[in-house]
Parts: structure tokens; sequence; C-alpha cells
């Protein structure tokens, strides 16, 4: 009942999110609607809108920020099962030598 509460919220709460970005980007949108040139080493000009251009800034820095944190995340999973199968291992060397020494006491006893 709380899980599947918890996750209509989210949803709602995501749809609403969006639709509050997206109206955001409409009005920034209108709002500047003046053509810019884009000079490129003097050599293209680009006659692009105001908000356009903005707009696709923000988009691929976004992007270039997500590739870059997944990146770093998969080299972060791979370092965490790196140390998994270490700790594995290191539990069954002592596990192996508790009961070797246990054996050991048997045996002098």
């Amino acid at each position: 009942m709380k899980s599947s509460l918890m996750s209509w919220l989210k949803r709602v709460t995501g749809v609403l999110l969006l639709l509050v970005i997206l109206g955001l980007v409409i009005d920034f949108t209108l709002s500047n609607d003046q053509v810019i040139r884009i000079n490129v080493a003097e050599v293209m000009s680009v006659s692009v809108r105001f908000s356009s251009a903005i707009i696709t800034a923000f988009i691929t820095g976004g992007g270039i920020g997500l590739l870059s944190a997944i990146g770093i995340i998969i080299r972060l999973r791979l370092k965490n099962a790196s140390l998994g199968r270490k700790l594995v291992r290191r539990n069954n060397e002592i596990r192996k030598l508790r009961s070797s020494n246990l054996k050991g006491l048997t045996n002098n006893a």
C-alpha cells in the first residue's frame, strides 16, 4: 500500500516537474525571439534565434555532464565489484584459517 502510494507520488511529482520546465522553456522561447549571428573562427556565420542558441547550449552541457558522470559511475561500480571479490576471498581465507586452527587445537589435546 505504502509502496504504491510512494511510486504514484513520484510519478505525479515527475510529471508536474516536467510540465513546469516545459512551461519555463516555452516562456523563455517566446520572450527571446531576437536573431543573433554566430561566427565560428570568422569563417562561418550562422543566424539563429537567441532562445534556440541558449537552449541548445544548456542541453549540450547537460548531455556532456551526464556522459562524464556515467563514466565515473561505471568506474566506481567496477572498483566496487573488484573489492567485493577481494572481500569474499579474504573471508574464505579467514574461515579456513579458523577451522584449521580449531582442528589443530583438538588434535593436540
